[in-house]
């Protein structure tokens, strides 16, 4: 009789062991088993969760470096406006008594060629330009008009090899005619062997010839020498104006 209730007992334990050793067993599986999905879920997800940072980094980059870009615009409009009123500043305080009235134009072209040096104004007959008309700029004379149209007008520049002014020297008081040579520097001729004549000298127009107006800042001497025949002596001078960046000038009646 205890042998039935022993085993009564038994029994129902061990399949009560059993049971719970395979719902172990079945778990552990189940989770061994889903690890895997939620393993490439989890991968994927953080591809995802990268590719939508790097997206969102390279948009902010991109954003950063217009804004970075139109600064930078900004900052080299300022500082060209900067020059550019620095330029007129100088330009409105030019003073001859000589001087009646003054016209002020923009350098729209320029002709370089080996042959001739002229710079193309914005303005012309409308304006109340006329032909022989001194041009200068806030860093002296720049030449004179030859030919005008009804908007435009044509100025031979200082240096070119038809420009000849009548100027004199600050120190020595030495009158001479300056010559352009179609390059960088102009030839002052018929100077006087006497003439104490220095290097950097200042030279500025004559008013001879009733072309220029007297005083007018030229250029300066950097050179001198004597002419062949032993009469005179000649200086090279280099202008003050810089003709390859010269934007603004004054036409002066």
């Amino acid at each position: 009789m205890w042998h039935f209730r022993v085993l009564s007992f038994l029994v129902p334990t061990l399949l009560v062991l059993i049971l719970f050793w395979q719902t172990l067993f079945l778990r552990e599986a189940f989770l061994w088993i889903l690890k895997i999905p939620l393993g490439v879920v989890h991968s994927v997800s953080t591809e995802v969760k990268n590719l939508v940072a790097y997206r969102f980094l390279a948009r902010e980059n991109q954003v950063l470096r217009e804004t970075v870009g139109k600064l930078t615009a900004q900052s080299e409009g300022l500082k060209a406006a900067a020059l550019e009123n620095e330029r007129l500043r100088k330009l409105l305080e030019f003073k001859s008594p000589q001087v009646h009235h003054v016209i002020p134009c923009q350098v729209i072209g320029r002709d370089t060629s080996i042959w001739t040096r002229t710079a193309l104004l914005d303005k012309g007959k409308k304006d109340g330009l006329q032909v022989g008309m001194a041009v200068v700029s806030h860093e002296g004379l720049v030449g004179k008009i030859i030919d005008l149209g009804e908007s435009v007008s044509r100025v031979l520049l200082l240096v070119d090899t038809n420009s000849r002014v009548g100027v004199v020297l600050t120190e020595s008081r030495e009158q001479g005619l300056l010559v352009g040579q179609g390059k960088e520097l102009c030839r002052l001729e018929y100077l006087s062997l006497e003439a104490n004549i220095q290097l950097q000298e200042e030279v500025l127009t004559s008013g001879v010839g009733g072309i220029f107006p007297k005083g007018i800042l030229v250029g300066h001497v950097v050179l001198i020498g004597k002419e062949p025949d032993g009469m005179h002596q000649y200086a090279l001078v280099r202008p003050a104006v810089r003709f390859q960046t010269l934007e603004e000038v004054l036409c002066l009646r």
